[in-house]
């Protein structure tokens, strides 16, 4: 489903809207400028394992996209979603959670503030179990608390990159004990936790290039015997 890029119109995402296509797999909405997600507009789509919506609306900065509590309960079998390009502020708690096939998300080039809203700190529990891939970059998060995503158990690529970070706590990535690839790259960090990394024994590639550092901790990287590329350009 494509709307043009060139009529600027406001479409809207109706509930029920797809209640008939029981057997879809996959569903692609590009370029519609729509403002919300409501809580039945997925209904029917048990099947569907690839999700994209992509309406860019920071076209018309004004126009943002809120997605209804639960709008995603009915997607049991979704393992591929993509959300970035939306213009979205906020997340309602636990939207992921209980999507247990989950294994791609991507929520890049959003207005995204709090990390803590995604719901994947450790205090929160059981959540997308299967997820293995997690994009944040471009929204605008500045820190990054303790267990931030300790709820992620099998994730393995993390990418929080161009976020205007400005602090990383001690024990941010505190539980990942599955992350592969860590991308921290553009943001304004000035210095790492000593023990940023103590979790974090198969990690292989690390990304922190284009940020302000100053200066390494020691034993920052003890442990990573399995790194293989390290970037700390332009710091």
């Amino acid at each position: 489903v494509e709307c043009s890029d060139v009529l600027f119109f406001q479409s809207s995402l109706r509930n029920n809207s797809f209640i008939q296509l029981t057997a879809l797999r996959r569903l692609k909405i590009e370029y519609c400028k729509i403002g919300e997600v409501p809580r039945d507009a997925f209904a029917g789509l048990s099947n569907l394992q690839n999700l994209t919506l992509k309406t860019y609306n920071t076209d018309w900065s004004a126009m943002t996209l809120t997605i209804a509590k639960n709008a995603f309960m009915y997607l049991h079998k979704i393992e591929h979603l993509e959300l970035g390009d939306n213009n979205i502020w906020t997340l309602p708690s636990r939207l992921f959670c209980d999507l247990d096939r989950l294994s791609f998300l991507n929520l890049s080039r959003n207005k995204l503030q709090n990390i803590n809203d995604l719901s994947f700190s450790r205090v929160i529990g059981r959540c997308a179990p299967r997820l293995r891939e997690l994009d944040l970059s471009l929204n605008h998060f500045s820190c990054v608390p303790p267990s931030a995503f300790a709820a992620l158990k099998n994730l393995t690529s993390l990418n929080i990159s161009l976020n205007g970070i400005q602090k990383i706590e001690d024990q941010a990535f505190f539980g990942m004990y599955s992350l592969k690839v860590l991308d921290i790259s553009g943001n304004l960090l000035g210095t790492l936790p000593p023990e940023l990394f103590k979790e974090n024994k198969r990690l292989t590639e690390l990304y922190a290039r284009n940020n302000s550092i100053a200066v390494l901790a020691p034993g920052l990287f003890t442990g990573l015997n399995m790194l293989m590329k390290l970037n700390l350009a332009n710091n």
